[in-house]
């Protein structure tokens, strides 16, 4: 990999162009990445008040199964587990997309301010999805064009006992999907009367527009309360609908050193040109915007304390529920899929001294969803219960004369359950299923170069090539990702250079 960026300065003007390239073979069969970025950026303050920016962004993104699924590597594209075939050493996925982008930023007074985004989108994704199949495997082939526009607006105000942000905005990207099964290229005829898949592009639209209001009280020296109040309208065939989402946070000192965050609000997640908005993303600390499906409903509550010891030692833990409604289309019907995510979190940092850090971290999370809609069996091969309990401890060493290095253990526990009994499925099905436990070495050595010329750094992940089975929280991601542990021993060698 490698990544290249120069900018400049030049009396009121900034500019900088850009380049990153990654490319894998991965730990196992079609697990390859291959991406390539292109970044252009300008900067211009065309009077003190007024500061306009221009950026151009292209990127190019080509990979295979990247999903960790509680399994072993298997060489065979079509291994058999029970009498279900999975395929998944032919998914392949490939990306092309350009987006241009204009913003500017009006200084009305020095308490407020108005900000305003627009995007353009041009992007084509092909992708291969193998159907399981007992009798022969079938891949069908996607190729999804989409071509839209993001505009939004914010005013924002900041005053000795309040704070507001309010705003909106509002997209369209029109859709061009074309979907073909692979054994049926050859003849167009036989692939029009193959039902219910179809051959022909089909046409359709995504649509949302939003408002929204936010508000921070100090109600006191030591309490912040936050209220607001979004609206969000999403349509994208079958689905059409919206509804108001309230926003409520509260953070309190206690005392001196101990704070209390409690937040409460409900969102519908949206489908963002390159997932970035100006829209506040947390609410009292607590993130409101998540990877989730588009035109996802959620519920969030969280209660979190925040401590420190004379500004050296920091803790605290955090409990939160997400309540999630996923949209399905069934027989061109919108149903929802009732999902729920509880996460318990705890921390530790300490500064030991000048050179050395330890960070201590727990984390709990716990991923459910329905068996069933509407008395219709969900996906077999999906689990439906994730139970992940994730424990880092590390220790680091920043040395005077620019050497550093970590010693990091991760101790992590995960238990998978996909049991399903349905018509459709004799029996159950059982597979990449139970419990596995498994703990991690990583480890850092580097060197910071003098006058923050660059540094030099080899990183080891799981230095001692554990092999455990692991699966991804998600079900759903916008972007397929890697998951955050790889039962694979990884050594990296960085170089940071500046000019």
């Amino acid at each position: 990999g490698n990544e290249v960026v120069a900018s400049a300065v030049y009396d009121k003007a900034s500019i900088s162009v850009g380049q990153f390239h990654y490319d894998t073979k991965g730990f196992r069969q079609n697990n390859d990445q291959n991406h390539n970025v292109y970044n252009a950026f300008m900067q211009y303050a065309l009077t003190p008040k007024l500061n306009v920016q221009a950026e151009l962004r292209t990127r190019g993104t080509e990979h295979g199964n990247l999903l960790l699924d509680f399994d072993r590597d298997s060489p065979n594209p079509n291994v058999a587990k029970d009498l279900i075939i999975n395929p998944m050493n032919r998914y392949r996925r490939d990306l092309n997309e350009d987006i241009a982008r204009l913003g500017a930023r009006y200084a009305i007074s020095p308490q407020q301010d108005f900000i305003v985004s627009a995007q353009l989108l041009d992007r084509a994704v092909h992708l291969i999805t193998p159907s399981p199949s007992i009798d022969s495997p079938t891949d069908v082939a996607n190729i999804t064009k989409s071509k839209g526009y993001q505009i939004e607006g914010q005013y924002l105000f900041r005053g000795q006992h309040i704070n507001l942000v309010a705003g909106g905005g509002a997209y369209q990207i029109d859709i061009n999907n074309n979907m073909l099964l692979n054994f049926l290229k050859e003849n167009e005829q036989l692939c029009a009367n193959y039902s219910p898949l179809p051959c022909n592009p089909q046409v359709s639209n995504r649509e949302k527009i939003n408002g929204y209001f936010y508000s921070n009280y100090n109600l006191r020296s030591n309490l912040t309360a936050t209220v607001g109040l979004s609206y969000d309208a999403y349509s994208e065939k079958p689905f059409d609908y919206g509804r108001l989402n309230p926003k409520f946070g509260l953070q309190w000192d206690l005392v001196s050193n101990v704070r209390l965050r409690i937040a409460w609000f409900e969102t519908i997640k949206s489908a963002l040109i390159a997932n970035q908005t100006i829209e506040p993303t947390q609410v009292a600390g607590f993130n409101q915007l998540f990877d989730d499906p588009n035109g996802t409903k959620a519920r969030r509550m969280g209660i979190g304390i925040d401590t420190h010891i004379d500004n050296k030692v920091y803790g605290g833990f955090e409990l939160s529920r997400r309540d999630i409604k996923v949209p399905l289309d069934i027989l061109s019907r919108t149903e929802f899929n009732d999902q729920k995510e509880n996460l318990y979190r705890a921390y530790l940092y300490w500064p030991i001294s000048n050179q050395f850090v330890l960070r201590g971290e727990g984390q709990f999370e716990q991923f459910s969803r329905s068996k069933f809609v509407n008395d219709m069996p969900m996906d077999p091969f999906s689990p439906h219960q994730i139970d992940t309990l994730s424990a880092p401890l590390s220790i680091s060493y920043f040395g005077p004369q620019g050497l550093f290095s970590s010693l990091i253990g991760t101790y992590v526990s995960q238990k998978i359950d996909r049991e399903l009994t349905s018509p459709i499925y004799s029996g159950s099905t059982k597979q990449n299923e139970g419990k596995d436990g498994f703990f991690l070495v990583d480890a850092v050595l580097g060197f910071r170069l003098p006058k923050r010329r660059g540094m030099v750094s080899f990183e080891a992940r799981n230095l001692l090539d554990e092999q455990f089975l692991y699966r991804n929280s998600n079900f759903y991601l916008s972007e397929p990702t890697l998951p955050r542990f790889l039962p694979a021993r990884t050594l990296f060698l960085r170089a940071t250079l500046n000019f």
